[in-house]
């Protein structure tokens, strides 16, 4: 036993550790930075939270975000129900997918980009609010996990059988998230031919296993759609209201506009009208956009499928957090981006040192510039507007 540990950990990199831990310990103080002093308490989305967590009657009557439900009702089964441990569930699910899109983006991209690109991503300043709220919204970035889940299997040359259970986990708590069901249908539909190859490398025994496992976590969602109509709207985002076909094309519209000029209304996670996404951002989403189309055109067509999914769900929903649904697959466009520059630097000088050297500090810059800006939007300039001020004070 003790020879298969210290073989274990001399196989390990302990700069891929020295980096993900850097990364964890930077979103960490990023997410838990005066998390219990937002406004002058909790907003009525995070109230609302509050209490669907605080029994388990109150989650299996409304599921919608169960698994970070389940979180908030630990923590009200010990005593805990402040705004500090209503809101850890969230910072908890934030850090889980932004370690799953750092992973991926390593896997993909290399280690250097994937570091630069998780932060990128940590950092937007919805995904900071998101993880900072007890809302449950937070859950909108499921698609991170689906992703990793997906990718780390189709990347096994054996022992499948880890991967495969993961990603039926995965699809089994995501489609308590609004909107997932849809993903994980339309990836089924792209995916299918590769998803039915992966499947037969898989033992009996655990497909099995699999099965069994996606009816008892489907199971609560079926029960509770049979038993509450209105909660099929609202997990399927399916409107129970329709507006013309005119309005429906404006509100579609205005959901792609705000992710890069402005939103349509205002919302509590967002200073005024402001875009979802910033200058930098957009600019590695187009470069990455034109790499992901030239050399992986599969991948490149469930990332937009996801975008516009997400689009479509906010238009006709009038919701823009549900925008949230795409940033995830943004993230790995705008990763995608920062490797076509830097790749682009490295080909017109392959062995000088210096250059390469000078291309890791632009990128370094440029993503501090970025991250700086996300920091100052979601820990200085929201808690203090005036919109925040006057909705965070339950108590």
């Amino acid at each position: 036993m003790r020879k298969r540990i210290r073989g274990w950990l001399q196989r390990l990199n302990y700069k891929y550790l020295a980096v993900a831990g850097l990364l964890l310990a930077a979103v960490f103080i990023v997410y838990f930075w005066h998390l219990s002093t937002v406004g002058q308490g909790l907003s009525p989305a995070e109230a609302n939270a509050r209490t669907n967590s605080a029994s388990w009657h109150a989650i299996a009557a409304n599921p919608v975000n169960a698994p970070q439900h389940l979180l908030q009702y630990a923590a009200q089964k010990a005593g805990y129900h402040g705004a500090f441990s209503m809101r850890l569930a969230s910072v908890i699910f934030a850090i889980l997918f932004v370690g799953c899109t750092f992973w991926l983006m390593k896997t993909w991209f290399g280690l250097t980009i994937g570091v630069f690109s998780s932060l990128v991503f940590a950092t937007t300043p919805l995904v900071v609010l998101l993880a900072r709220s007890a809302s449950g919204d937070i859950m909108l970035l499921t698609p991170a996990a689906l992703l990793a889940a997906y990718i780390w299997l189709s990347r096994r040359q054996r022992k499948y059988n880890p991967a495969w259970l993961c990603l039926v986990l995965a699809c089994g708590l995501g489609i308590y998230t609004p909107g997932i069901f849809w993903l994980i249908l339309i990836g089924l539909i792209v995916l299918r031919k590769r998803i039915i190859e992966l499947a037969h490398s898989v033992s009996r025994k655990v497909l099995l296993v699999s099965l069994c496992l996606i009816i008892l976590l489907m199971t609560p969602f079926v029960w509770a759609l049979v038993k509450d109509f209105a909660l099929f709207h609202q997990l399927l985002l399916i409107p129970a209201h329709w507006s013309g076909v005119l309005e429906t094309a404006k509100s579609i519209g205005w959901a792609a506009l705000a992710l890069v000029w402005r939103t349509r209304t205002h919302n509590a996670l967002i200073i005024g009208r402001l875009p979802i996404l910033d200058v930098i951002q957009i600019s590695l989403i187009v470069f990455g956009a034109y790499v992901m189309w030239s050399r992986a055109r599969r991948e490149m067509a469930v990332l937009l499928a996801m975008i516009v999914a997400a689009i479509i769900f906010s238009g006709i929903n009038n919701d823009l957090l549900l925008l949230a649904l795409c940033l995830p697959a943004l993230a790995i466009l705008s990763g995608a981006g920062l490797r076509y520059l830097y790749n682009e630097w490295r080909s017109i000088f392959p062995r000088n040192p210096l250059p390469l050297s000078f291309a890791l500090i632009i990128i370094a810059a440029l993503v501090g510039l970025q991250v700086a800006y996300g920091l100052r939007y979601s820990l200085v300039a929201w808690p203090h507007t005036t919109a925040t001020k006057q909705l965070y004070v339950i108590k």
